[in-house]
């Protein structure tokens, strides 16, 4: 399952993403508009530096199944 965490270096965010990504049953997704990101190297990293980007995302989430506004 595709899973991807809006707010992913926030607390709530961060938790979610480590326990996801540590589980085999999940590709995870890590939207953050940081660019210190420290995620596994299995998380793939969306970062968004500009708010007026956004709209670029959308391309880059085809296939993703549940997105977790943290």
């Amino acid at each position: 399952m595709k899973v991807c965490v809006t707010g992913a270096t926030g607390f709530v965010g961060s938790a979610l993403v480590e326990l996801l990504s540590s589980l085999d049953k999940y590709e995870v997704s890590a939207v953050s508009r940081r660019l210190d990101n420290k995620f596994d190297s299995k998380v793939k990293v969306i970062n968004l530096t500009d708010i007026g980007m956004s709209s670029s995302i959308i391309g880059q989430l085809q296939g993703t199944d549940v997105i977790v506004h943290a």
